[in-house]
């Protein structure tokens, strides 16, 4: 059960595996804060019930979830995909979101859809430098990565930083993001070390996640990236 003031609501989960697919239930019950135009503090409760069918193995995964949002007398319905793919020398991984689902949503989320793609390509039939540490041997192989980001604004909120409460409430037309990454590297057990483009610029000084007019698109920016994980 959860508890918020003087009202109680079930919340739990509940899962049933077969073979490699699944089918699972939940519902969830939150409390988030966020700043008003006066710099008070509003408290929002929400609960969210979901249902998703999926499928995974070692090297393929999938997942189809339906959720209801419920902001108190208010809610809207929407829909989530993901996929995954974990090969050798190809790691895809997707996911796909649509927040305002049908026309009977009586409190529209401020996204509508969002989608975001990443794909790391590396042969291991190519192997640059083979070192000896601790008599194993220590296999770096080159990859190249992209990744890719788009959402697309309702209209009903948007991000201004010129605001005090960042978010603005007002009416407006809606507006989409799209952002493109890409990196090249080398790629080992325990690390990765790549040069990494944020907004490859192919379509322009377009991206743009505020909808003031006077704030600046998203620029380039290129740096070294290292990614290293800890194993016990």
């Amino acid at each position: 059960l959860s508890a918020y003031e003087s009202s109680l609501g079930p919340i739990g989960a509940l899962n049933w595996n077969w073979n490699n697919y699944y089918l699972s239930a939940k519902r969830n019950y939150e409390v988030v804060f966020t700043q008003t135009e006066d710099y008070d503090t509003k408290v929002n409760p929400f609960s969210t019930d979901a249902l998703a069918l999926g499928y995974k193995n070692k090297k393929i995964e999938g997942k189809l979830e339906l959720f209801h949002i419920q902001h108190e007398e208010k809610s809207n319905l929407g829909v989530r995909g993901k996929a995954d793919i974990n090969l050798s020398w190809l790691d895809v991984r997707h996911t796909t979101a649509v927040y305002n689902v049908g026309s009977d949503n009586s409190f529209p989320q401020p996204i509508n859809m969002f989608s975001n793609t990443s794909l790391i390509f590396s042969p291991v039939g190519i192997t640059i430098i083979k070192l000896k540490f601790n008599r194993k041997k220590v296999r770096y192989q080159p990859f190249i990565g992209v990744e890719s980001t788009f959402i697309q604004h309702s209209g009903r909120m948007g991000i201004d930083p010129m605001e005090p409460a960042i978010f603005t409430l007002q009416s407006m037309d809606p507006y989409s993001l799209f952002l493109v990454n890409m990196e090249y590297g080398l790629l080992v057990n325990q690390f990765k070390v790549s040069y990494r483009w944020v907004k490859f610029n192919m379509f322009g000084n377009t991206a743009n996640n505020s909808i003031n007019p006077d704030s600046y698109s998203i620029l380039p920016i290129r740096h070294l990236e290292i990614v290293w994980q800890f194993w016990n």
